[in-house]
């Protein structure tokens, strides 16, 4: 990433000392003069950002419900321990009338097709439990289609809401931060990345046997959904975004004295995000779509304070509260960094997690709202969405 301007004056701390704060993984720069830093033979003085994990997600695409092929090469690109099931998934399944590319869609969802390590280690990559453990990731699917067929399908429970609702219910005592608050539209994203139309039941008698996709269920042959590609990773480490000065656009916009763009993106990698229009009933976020497990990054100095109920449901999971008025608020991220928690003291920097793919971004000075695109845009300016593919 080049920098796009010129001053620096207004950070107190230059470049190498915000390396040595983040890790040896991580990159900075100055946005407003600079470039980037490595910091390498630096002595970090917080955790280094989590170990990367591929997105297995990436290798979703279109097929028939019947193709079991089709679903061991999509398992086998992802690197996913299920490989090799394809043909348990599409006839445990359809022994039941359940369409298979909803138990994947939920896999997908719930641990990136089992290749979050946690649900690695305990052979079940559907989320099940909380804590249930299975010998393989074969008895895991067994489980998984028996539950939908014993008691979701005979309850009524039969679209992926209704599923949902059961599966993940929202404000679970297991589910602090809100993720199940995302669990349908998750489910229901990677359910029509697989070929399946997400507003009729997931079941195969509602469901077309050759998806309008393009998967002809025969050959095995893979065609990537039509929508846009997603974010690009990147390559190199992590880089730390810090505002250096760069003049916020818009008349009323207003800036922090120190701030760092909350997402670690990859030289090359891509953030998308767009200027929102805010309602003063509620908080104003912007949304900023990267790679899945992006890392997250603290971007300002504070003091962590998780949401209200209230303000879980607008999306804002936990604050960063400054001792200056200013708090930023973030929501749900994919799994968090050691020591991360309510009460918390966090600098400017500093690795707090990683994300889903897509992060909430709100913030507030002395109890008003305030607009965060300007300075985000200030810091690292948006990448444009591409095109849907034809």
């Amino acid at each position: 990433m080049s920098a796009i301007g010129h001053r620096i004056a207004s950070m107190s701390r230059p470049p190498r000392a915000l390396a040595a704060l983040i890790g040896p993984a991580v990159a900075v720069v100055l946005i407003g003069g600079g470039a980037a830093v490595g910091a390498a033979g630096n002595k970090p003085k917080v955790p280094d950002p989590p170990a990367e994990q591929r997105d297995a997600n990436a290798s979703l695409a279109c097929l028939a419900p019947g193709n079991a092929t089709g679903f061991d090469r999509i398992l086998l690109s992802a690197g996913s321990p299920m490989a090799g099931l394809g043909t348990t998934l599409v006839d445990v399944s359809s022994q039941t009338g359940i369409d298979p590319r909803l138990i994947v869609a939920i896999a997908a969802h719930e641990t990136m097709l089992g290749t979050y390590g946690p649900a690695a280690v305990i052979h079940n990559p559907f989320g099940l439990g909380p804590g249930m453990v299975f010998a393989t990731e074969a008895d895991a699917v067994r489980f998984a289609v028996s539950t939908l067929a014993q008691y979701y399908l005979p309850e009524g429970r039969d679209t992926i809401a209704e599923i949902g609702a059961k599966w993940a219910p929202i404000g679970a005592k297991n589910d602090p931060t809100g993720l199940n608050n995302h669990w349908t539209a998750g489910v229901s994203r990677y359910y029509a990345a697989l070929g399946g139309d997400p507003t009729r039941r997931p079941l195969l008698s509602d469901q077309d046997a050759v998806p309008a996709c393009g998967g002809d269920g025969l050959d095995g042959g893979l065609l990537p959904p039509v929508a846009p590609e997603p974010p690009s990773v990147g390559e190199g480490p992590p880089v730390v975004a810090v505002w250096g000065g760069n003049a916020m656009q818009g008349a009323r916009a207003t800036s922090l004295s120190e701030f760092a763009f909350p997402l670690a993106v990859r030289g090359g990698g891509e953030a998308r995000y767009d200027a929102e229009t805010c309602a003063a009933s509620a908080p104003c976020t912007v949304r900023i779509e990267t790679a899945v497990l992006t890392h997250v990054v603290a971007s300002v100095d504070g003091r962590l304070v998780a949401g209200t109920a209230s303000e879980r449901r607008e999306g804002v999971a936990f604050w960063i509260v400054g001792d200056d008025g200013n708090r930023i608020g973030y929501g749900p991220l994919a799994s968090y960094a050691p020591g991360v928690s309510h009460g918390a003291t966090v600098t400017l920097g500093q690795p707090l997690g990683q994300s889903t793919g897509s992060l909430q971004i709100a913030w507030t000075r002395s109890g008003a709202s305030m607009n965060p695109f300007p300075m985000l845009a200030a810091t690292r300016p948006p990448d444009p969405e591409p095109s849907p593919a034809s």
